[in-house]
Parts: structure tokens; sequence; C-alpha cells
């Protein structure tokens, strides 16, 4: 009885079920939403049980989290047992059957009545008026998601995703795959498309079907390797994951690292399991969702879990050859304070309880975490994190990297609401000669975002609970932080107020600490 509109109660059993796994996990989690005042203590360390990724190798996962009973856990995040999901899966067939909605207006209603209600889709906070237009892909690549691929080349700038068309897809779908370059005022001037191996011109073919459809491509392309390769496999599958392994099998429950990760840590293994157990499964969720095959879906996790970077996030910034003429991006202008926000905050805090770097080596506890986290969280694991030797140096930043990647970062990357609430927004997949998302596409696109809306604590509140009594000034670098968190949301409130303008084209509240939450959502 679910999705009863004009076109969507004709939709394929497995999106209608996709459907009310959302809603009533939606339903669920509003039922017992916890605050940060809930978030327990860290509780003695131990051996975990794990679930791996059939086909990828460096990632297991926890099956609980030490927030949650196990039935809690089970009746939010999966209401629909593990076991019977996957039946349920080999019995409704992989369907890819186009439905199309009779105009934007029927799709646009479909979303009003289907989606738009406060218990299904978070409201963005930052909205685009329109999503085809060139200026719609500039401002998408400087002043949206695009950021977290967005590099310098030569006089200007590019998005370069072409390793997206290795990964195959599904008979009836155009492979991914695109290259977008930006002049030096910051238009678009080019596309690259890999489907059909050419470039387009803004100065020759604008307006054209071929410029319109490599935008569509480009979109498409953005959308998946945002998705697949940075929030799904590298924020919530190498850096959480690891950071949530190291401290529960690790640090005892009064270490003072274990403490003060807490709070970034919280609902990260049932948000994990969740995501691993119910999205990534042969013609699962993730794979219907997208126009990849199984094969195509696990090679791309596997290449980007493989491919994973630690570095500070300066040294990101830097590595991207940005320029001097973006400094204004919210990328540098609102993250970078966020950053050394969380740094300080860590270089303090680790002041506290070790006065040098012997001392930070005299910790054993504190070296098998980090001995743990290199492996990521897996012993066998062929792969490794990237940390350096451990001195307290190396130890704030990587308790910055953690901080910053949970919440500042995934609000970013996993911020896909405001592209796909219209059909001609960001699809998942694209099919021969159409601008325009399918039915189920659209749907489809509307249920994985829907799960984004389940969301944690805001970072922005009281948790000293979590943190050690003793030393008091442990207690006290909390509300230094707090302080100056909200003093970058004034400014970024204050620069938005000024948009549009050159220097803030539009509202971006990525990088707000208003915005945080306090670790991975959904």
């Amino acid at each position: 009885k679910a999705l009863q509109g004009s076109q969507t109660r004709k939709l394929d059993a497995f999106t209608k079920m996709f459907y009310l796994l959302v809603k009533t996990m939606k339903e669920n989690h509003a039922a017992t939403l916890k605050g940060l005042a809930d978030i327990c203590q860290p509780k003695p360390k131990r051996e975990l049980s794990y679930y791996y990724l059939e086909g990828i190798s460096g990632v297991r996962v926890p099956d609980d989290d030490e927030d949650w009973t196990t039935s809690a856990m089970e009746q939010v995040f999966g209401p629909i047992a593990h076991g019977v999901l996957d039946l349920l899966v080999k019995m409704l067939p992989l369907e890819d059957t186009p439905l199309w909605f009779d105009s934007i207006e029927d799709a646009l209603a479909t979303f009003q009545v289907e989606f738009a209600r406060p218990e299904f889709t978070v409201a963005p906070p930052d909205v685009f008026e329109e999503l085809t237009s060139d200026d719609a892909i500039a401002l998408i690549a400087f002043w949206g998601i695009g950021q977290a691929f967005l590099r310098g080349a030569g006089e200007g700038w590019e998005i370069n995703l072409t390793y997206m068309a290795k990964y195959d897809v599904r008979p009836g779908y155009e492979k991914y795959g695109a290259r977008a370059i930006f002049d030096r005022n910051q238009e678009l001037s080019s596309i690259y498309c890999s489907y059909n191996d050419k470039w387009v011109f803004k100065d020759k073919d604008s307006g054209s079907d071929l410029w319109e459809h490599a935008k569509w491509m480009w979109k498409a392309t953005l959308g998946m390797a945002l998705t697949g390769t940075t929030h799904l496999a590298q924020v919530h599958w190498v850096v959480a994951n690891a950071a949530h392994i190291g401290c529960r099998e690790k640090l005892g429950q009064d270490h003072p690292i274990r403490k003060v990760l807490k709070v970034f840590l919280f609902n990260t293994g049932a948000v994990n399991y969740a995501s691993t157990s119910k999205l990534f499964p042969k013609d699962s969720f993730l794979q219907r969702v997208s126009s990849l095959t199984n094969e195509g879906l696990v090679n791309l996790i596997q290449d980007s879990v493989c491919s994973f970077k630690y570095e500070t996030y300066p040294d990101f910034i830097a590595a991207k050859s940005l320029g001097p003429a973006l400094c204004h991006l919210p990328l540098v202008a609102d993250a970078l304070p966020v950053w050394e926000a969380f740094h300080a905050f860590f270089k303090g805090y680790v002041d506290v309880f070790y006065a040098d770097d012997a001392a930070v080596a005299a910790d054993s506890e504190l070296g098998e975490y980090w001995a743990c986290v290199e492996t990521r969280g897996d012993p066998e694991s062929p792969l490794k994190y990237g940390l350096p030797a451990l001195t307290r140096a190396a130890l704030v930043d990587h308790l910055a990297h953690h901080a910053f990647t949970v919440t500042a970062w995934h609000e970013l990357v996993g911020g896909l609401v405001p592209y796909v609430t219209t059909p001609t927004g960001m699809p998942a997949k694209v099919r021969p000669g159409t601008e325009v998302m399918d039915v189920q596409t659209f749907v489809h696109g509307l249920c994985i975002t829907g799960l984004t809306g389940l969301r944690q604590p805001q970072l922005l509140g009281d948790w000293t609970h979590l943190m050690p009594e003793r030393p008091a000034a442990a207690r006290h670098l909390h509300g230094v932080l707090m302080k100056t968190l909200q003093g970058i949301s004034a400014e970024i409130d204050a620069r938005n107020a000024s948009a549009p303008c050159a220097t803030r084209r539009r509202r971006v509240d990525s990088f707000n600490p208003r915005t945080f939450e306090c670790s991975v959502s959904a």
C-alpha cells in the first residue's frame, strides 16, 4: 500500500519495500531519539564480533553498538532482520524497466505528497533555485558538493571523475565518468564524457543535446562518486570505523583518549552496521539506486577504500592547488577555521594528559590503539591507514582529523538532499537520450537521502559528562571549543547574509558548526 501516487503506485515491489524500510527506520528513530546527555559512558574494552563485506578486503564493521542493546539497535536500524532482508532481496527481481512522470510538475507533486514531510526528508539548510543551467553546474562545483573533488588545472579548475568509467553498469544505462573544466572566471567551459569518449565545449556546443546530456552525466557521476567513494567507503567504513574499533577493543573505559572521542563515535557501530548489512549486499539498495552491476559496485568500494589517504585538512587543501582566487570558498574560508578549532582543542587536551613524547610512548594502551587504527581495525587487513609514528603532535593531528571528518566533512559529502528533490537535479543513473529522472530513480534517490535524516545529536551542546572529571582543565577545554565554534558559526552566518555577491555566490552551511552532528549519521 506504499507509494499510491498516479505513477509511484506502479513501481516495483522492491522500491516500495525500500520506501517502507526507510519510513519505519525514521519513525523508530524519532521514537528513541537520543540527545547528548543520553550518550553513555565508554564501556570496558573487549573483543568485538564483526560483519564482513562480501568481496571487499580491508573492511569489517562491528555488529553492535555500546549505546544500544542489540534488540533496540535492530528495531531502529534494522526493522527487517538481516536474514529476512537477504531473502526478500533474492525474491524481488532487480527491475530496470523505466516508468516516467507525466511532467516535471507531476514529479514535484509526488515529492510534496510522499516525501516532503519533516519525518521523512530533513529540509536542507541551503537550496538551489535550479540545477540544470551552466551557472548551476558552476555553483555545484564551487559552492556545493563539488568542492570535495575540485582542483586547480592550468589557469582554471577542474573536477575530474573519469575514474568512474571503469565500473560496469547494467544494460540500458550509460557508464559513469565525466570531467568538467572551469575557466579563470569560474564558469563552465567544457565537459568530457567517458560513455561516448567525447568533449563538448560551451563556446560551440552550448544548448545542444550533447551539451545538456554531458552536464547530466557529470552530475550523475559526481553524486555516485561522492556517495560510493567519499561518503560511504572512506568517511564511514575507513575513518569512523577504524577509530570505533580501536577505542572499543584497545582503550579502557577511563582512558582519556577513549573518553574524548566518545561523542565523536556515538552511534557509529549501529550506523555502520546498518549501512553495510542493508545497503551493500548484492542486488540490495545501493546497487539498485545506482546503475552499477554487482561487480561494478564491489570494485568501486574496493578501489575507494584502497585509495583513502590520511592527511591533515590543511595538507588536503594545499594539494588541491586552488590558488588565492578561491580563498573565499566555503571549503577554505569556512572549513579551515573549524579544523583549527578542533586542532587547538585536541592539542590542549593532549597536553593535559601527556607531558611529552615519552609519556605518549609509555602509554601501552594508546600504542595498541594506534596500531589498531593503522590496520583499519583489522590485523589481517593488507591495507594501512597511513598514520606516522606515534608522538604528541601526531596524536593531535589524528584526533583533529577524526573529529573534523565525522562532523564538518561528513556534513558536506553526505548533504545530497538539495540535489535530489527535483527530477532534473542529480540522478544516480543515466539513460541514453534523457535529462530527467524516471520515477524509480527519483524515488530511490529520495529514499537514500531520507536515510540521512536519521540525525545524531548536534555537536554544539554540553557533552562534558563524557570527559574526565580530573584534571579540571580537560572539561574547561570543552567550553573553549564550544565558544570558538559558535564564533565561527556567527561569521559564516554573516557571510551568508551577504549572498549572493562576488565572494559568496550562494548561502552555504555545509561547514557551519550550527549544523554539525556529533558523529556520522546514516
